[in-house]
């Protein structure tokens, strides 16, 4: 029977950056991006957690140098076949984030041929960034996001997001000469939010310490404003705020969920199980907007 095979990798962030190398010739995943780490290997008298942790600090060590001494975090595992050898890999991913600095870097060449310190966004459009590790960042940010109730001193970052995300991302779907009617320049401006956000008190999503998105939801089950910040697209902000709102509906005990939808929200609600009860057309300043009213039954 084959042997098992148990690797540990660990992403070290800093400053809102990770350090990635590039996997040697002659391994598996040779030439891709990768984080740190290496295989387990059993230690006398430690088992369990301890035993995974120490192999990660010292692969680590082995590889760049860093002695991990900040906090490390499970994020996930998963299974795979290797490819040259045809034995079974459980990979087992932690994160540090290190405050200190200088961090003082020991890399082994014959290990590491190419390191960097880079931002998810700069990793996941590398060229030789594998699908496996765009979705292990993409874990990670979203197990760091948060949501906490609106407050005052948010409404500029909550009317940037409206503004920037609506002719950033909605560009795909709508005439330039439509966005400009749904989020004109003066939708910057933060009066009229401040009155309205006051009344409706949005659930605001964080992550590396900046609002990230906000969603509007009302008594009767409405989902009113629902935007992402447009650098956070598909990096879960979304799927944590519509969570919210599903647990929020169920405490308040509310049967019934339902908004207007844009184009290009469309099948983001879709996946969350929202069907579309009708297509209609928004005039505002003598434009139609194109937008659905959808809905969700939580009691069957």
């Amino acid at each position: 029977m084959t042997k098992c095979i148990v690797a540990v990798e660990c992403a070290i962030e800093h400053s809102g950056k990770f350090l990635i190398i590039q996997r040697p010739q002659g391994v598996h995943a040779e030439g891709l991006l990768s984080f740190p780490g290496g295989k387990f290997e059993a230690t006398d008298g430690v088992e369990g957690t301890d035993a995974l942790l120490q192999a990660v600090k010292r692969e680590v060590f082995e590889e760049v140098g860093i002695k991990l001494e900040d906090q490390i975090h499970y994020v996930t595992s998963s299974y795979f076949i290797e490819t040259q050898t045809k034995s079974p890999v459980v990979d087992i991913i932690y994160r540090c984030e290190i405050s200190r600095r200088p961090i003082d870097l020991k890399v082994c060449p014959r290990e590491v041929p190419h390191h960097a310190w880079l931002t998810p966004e700069e990793i996941v459009k590398a060229p030789n960034c594998p699908e496996w590790l765009a979705g292990y960042l993409s874990l990670i940010s979203r197990q760091k996001m948060t949501i906490r109730p609106y407050q005052p001193e948010d409404v500029q970052d909550l009317a940037n997001i409206y503004y920037h995300t609506i002719h950033k991302v909605n560009t795909q779907d709508y005439s330039r000469e439509q966005l400009q009617v749904w989020a004109p320049q003066t939708s910057l401006q933060t009066d009229r939010w401040a009155q309205k956000f006051a009344k409706t008190k949005p659930f605001v999503a964080i992550a590396e310490n900046q609002v990230v998105g906000f969603a509007e939801f009302e008594p009767n089950g409405h989902i009113d404003c629902f935007y992402c910040h447009h650098e956070w697209i598909g990096r879960g902000v979304g799927s944590l705020l519509m969570k919210h709102i599903h647990k929020k509906a169920n405490e308040l005990g509310i049967a019934r969920i339902f908004a207007e939808v844009s184009i290009t929200a469309k099948p983001f609600f879709e996946r969350y199980g929202f069907v579309t009860v009708t297509e209609q057309s928004v005039v505002k300043d003598g434009i139609e907007l194109t937008n659905y009213k959808m809905e969700k039954n939580l009691v069957s």
